[in-house]
């Protein structure tokens, strides 16, 4: 990863990160989300895929407990071309929704994308290219323990970094945010900026 920068606002956080590669991002959750992870909330991301990570099988952003085991996600699923919201149920193991349909195929192309996901009490919403794509139930889930930790680019199977490029992920605290996101901030080729640095800003 060659530069990102992290924005902490009370249990609101936003990031920017710029040309993911060859390492995943691993950040305690307690610095993330200080006071646990809204019952809704919006995630937003811009990025797009590589060449070697199109058609794999990997965690964009996943939140695990303290004893590792995943309480959150959300899934790129290279092979079947879908995209997948993943919580820990109030009453099951997981809960799950689904996005799969001819739309969602175009995510997986290497041009530069914006999804955006409306989580909210009963229902997920997916965002393409600021396109409302589907609205999906989902059951109650469970809060988040925040003595987990947050990784961003992971492989579904054996955890491995995936190579992709990231200009920006942003989590808000309103689930509406996501339905007005713009794209006028879509790159028209690939981000490249030298250097490592960390910034964490607390408000």
């Amino acid at each position: 990863m060659n530069y990102f920068t992290t924005v902490l606002h009370v249990h609101c956080t936003l990031w920017f990160f710029h040309s993911v590669s060859n390492n995943n991002v691993l950040l305690f959750h307690r610095d993330v989300f200080p006071q646990g992870l809204p019952d809704e909330y919006a995630f937003v991301t811009t990025f797009k895929f590589r060449k070697t990570s199109r058609r794999e099988d990997w965690y964009l952003w996943q939140v695990y407990d303290k004893y590792g085991i995943p309480q959150v996600s959300i899934r790129l699923d290279g092979e079947n071309k879908a995209v997948e919201y993943n919580a820990v149920g109030l009453t099951k193991d997981a809960v799950r929704a689904v996005f799969k349909n001819p739309e969602v195929d175009n995510l997986f192309d290497r041009s530069w994308h914006k999804i955006a996901l409306s989580v909210e009490a009963k229902s997920v919403s997916l965002y393409l290219d600021c396109k409302h794509i589907q609205t999906l139930p989902i059951e109650d889930r469970e809060d988040i323990d925040i003595q987990g930790k947050t990784v961003i680019g992971k492989r579904l199977y054996d955890s491995v970094p995936i190579d992709f490029d990231l200009q920006r992920m942003m989590i808000y605290c309103d689930s509406k945010h996501a339905e007005l996101e713009s794209c006028c901030d879509l790159p028209d080729g690939p981000v490249s900026i030298p250097g490592q640095q960390l910034t964490l800003f607390t408000i």
